[in-house]
């Protein structure tokens, strides 16, 4: 049900602007300029790479599925659109939703979780005296995070492992028995595999997309939560620090802003280093989405932005053609993605 509800809420807030190709792209976490804007201008960056190994097909399924149930219908203007229906919208008030952070933290509770797993499966190895042991995070920044810092555990393993079990327990009060179960059910420990998702599914009689999905709510809340309340998370808060990545725009954007920064304009970067102009605003659009304080003004006039705006607001709408249609001829593509991609920041 999580599953469909998430795509059901993607649906409404995109109201037949967007394609259901591009729910598919903001839950894979598409890195792409169009996705993450598309994230904040519709409110749904919370849900932003929540799912970064759902297939196409997968999903396809599951949109044919909401389509067979009445959940959905096409949309007025392409088969490739869709709305609510009238039952669709009364299902989705009644599921009380989960909560995600996907764009804000949810790299960074990813990392913090692995972290948890591979401390955990350690801790327990070690202090039953085992030394070798297959590591069940094979991401090798991990792996070496717990390299750093277990000269500073080593001989108190049995306190941290006290430490953690009564952190985690508190901190697994206020979910749900089937939240906790899929969580406790997944840890890994001295001589006991967690389960995998298949196995978690099958255990607590579950479809597979929303075990995965109940887990990534209960990463990301637990993270927030962990860092919010240091005080009462001593051990985890441990784990979790210095996990946040940094801003995560590309190389070729990174080149682009240092160029800003000393001064170029945008003909003299895309001249410096042979890239169309095109190009050189797709990064501007990424910088002003990624970037805190990130300026627009030189690029778009104060008098341009509030045409810009007033447009968005007597159209009521997000699409590209139509604002360019409904402002000045003199203000293009480019000055309407700067102002949108700073809409809801």
């Amino acid at each position: 049900m999580l599953f469909e509800a998430i795509i059901l809420t993607c649906i409404k807030e995109l109201n037949e602007e967007r394609s259901a190709s591009s729910i598919y792209h903001l839950l894979k976490g598409k890195k792409g300029i169009q996705t993450v804007q598309d994230a904040f201008l519709f409110r749904l960056e919370n849900y932003y790479r929540i799912y970064p190994t759902l297939t196409r097909d997968d999903f396809e399924r599951k949109i044919t599925e909401l389509e067979r149930k009445k959940l959905i219908r096409r949309g007025k203007e392409s088969n490739s659109f869709y709305r609510l229906t009238d039952q669709g919208h009364v299902l989705l008030k009644r599921y009380k939703m989960k909560c995600f952070y996907g764009k804000r933290f949810g790299d960074a509770a990813n990392i913090f979780y692995s972290r948890l797993l591979l401390l955990i499966q350690t801790l327990t190895n070690r202090n039953m005296g085992n030394t070798t042991f297959l590591p069940i995070i094979d991401d090798r920044k991990i792996q070496y995070w717990i390299k750093q810092i277990y000269p500073k555990i080593k001989g108190k393993e049995k306190n941290w492992l006290k430490g953690l079990y009564q952190e985690l327990y508190n901190l697994l009060q206020p979910f749900s028995e089937l939240e906790k179960g899929i969580f406790v059910h997944r840890l890994t420990g001295y001589k006991r595999y967690g389960l995998s998702i298949e196995q978690l599914a099958e255990k607590f009689s579950q479809d597979r997309h929303d075990v995965i999905l109940l887990l990534e709510s209960v990463k990301h809340q637990m993270y927030v939560k962990v860092n919010k309340e240091k005080d009462l998370y001593p051990h985890l808060s441990f784990v979790s620090k210095n996990s946040i990545p940094a801003a995560a725009l590309t190389e070729s954007a990174k080149t682009t802003y240092r160029l800003l920064q000393k001064g170029y304009g945008i003909e003299q970067i895309a001249s410096i280093r042979k890239l169309k102009i095109n190009t050189i605003h797709d990064h501007i659009v990424e910088l002003a989405i990624s970037v805190p304080d990130f300026p627009i003004e030189p690029f778009v006039s104060p008098e341009e932005k509030m045409e810009i705006v007033q447009a968005i607001k007597r159209l009521n709408s997000f699409k590209l053609k139509d604002i360019k249609n409904a402002v000045p001829d003199h203000i293009d593509y480019f000055q309407i993605r700067l102002v949108l991609s700073n809409q809801n920041k």
